[in-house]
């Protein structure tokens, strides 16, 4: 069976109380794949200044004892509520 972790020295300054640290494979979600088109940031000069000017989303999965669930989010940048 081969071995998805070790155990690694780290500086204690980065740590929290211990020398060690996990090292596995980190997700790569901020690469884009072969032929995957990068989308400019649309709200880069825009100040917001009003509520429903913009909105935000995230999504999140949470393991559970049988399965998984998925945690979803739609929030008012400007005042900052949850609508969803």
């Amino acid at each position: 069976m081969a071995v998805l972790w070790k155990w690694a020295p780290v500086p204690r300054a980065a740590t929290t109380g211990t020398s060690h640290q996990a090292v596995y494979p980190k997700p790569r979600t901020s690469q884009p794949g072969k032929g995957h088109r990068i989308y400019p940031y649309l709200l880069w000069e825009r100040s917001i200044t009003r509520p429903n000017q913009v909105w935000a989303s995230d999504i999140c999965y949470i393991p559970m004892a049988k399965g998984f669930m998925y945690l979803t989010v739609i929030m008012d940048w400007y005042s900052r509520r949850v609508l969803a």
